[in-house]
């Protein structure tokens, strides 16, 4: 970690193109309250990081939190249930 940014790795879910109920959870509320589907193979997951994150106080109050999103519902319908790990 620096003094203003790090690199998280602990939201993978499992690694590239896994998840679970909880992410597509996350994905379905996302798109519910802000009317955009999330790509959940990256977005999805980052974002549910960056919630996390914001969760356990790991950003000081007042601090403003930029998440960068290239793309968005590109992948499989985030709705369908994740595969058995």
């Amino acid at each position: 970690m620096t003094d203003n940014w790090s690199v998280e790795t602990d939201h993978h879910f499992g690694g590239y193109a896994r998840r679970n109920a909880e992410l597509d959870d996350f994905a379905r509320d996302f798109e519910e309250r802000h009317a955009m589907p999330l790509d959940w193979v990256y977005v999805a997951k980052m974002l549910y990081g960056v919630f996390a994150l914001v969760r356990a106080g790991r950003f000081p109050p007042g601090s403003v939190v930029v998440a960068v999103i290239t793309g968005s519902g590109q992948f499989e319908d985030p709705h369908r249930p994740a595969h058995a790990i």
